[in-house]
């Protein structure tokens, strides 16, 4: 996939694969289970342990190729979000 993101291909996750990342301040998290893709976004500097959970935006997504793209776009639409680019 190309975009802002580098996501791992459908079979990384299909193969029970979690992937985080970010971008500046943006900070992500994907994770399949029991066929969803569970994303996770939220504002750095820290990581998702030691952030608090009240900051955690969280969205499903059918664990199919189509439903990673569903999530990918999901990722960059809420990066854009004035709330991890504060200063």
């Amino acid at each position: 996939m190309e975009g802002k993101f580098e996501i791992p291909k459908f079979h990384y996750f299909r193969s029970g694969n979690p992937y985080g990342g970010s971008v500046k301040n943006f900070r992500f998290r994907i994770k399949p289970s029991d066929e969803v893709l569970k994303v996770w976004a939220w504002p750095g500097p820290y990581c998702q342990e030691v952030t608090p959970e009240e900051q955690w935006i969280t969205e499903e997504f059918p664990l199919t190729e189509s439903g990673l793209a569903e999530a990918t776009a999901w990722l960059e639409q809420e990066e854009m979000k004035d709330r991890y680019h504060l200063t």
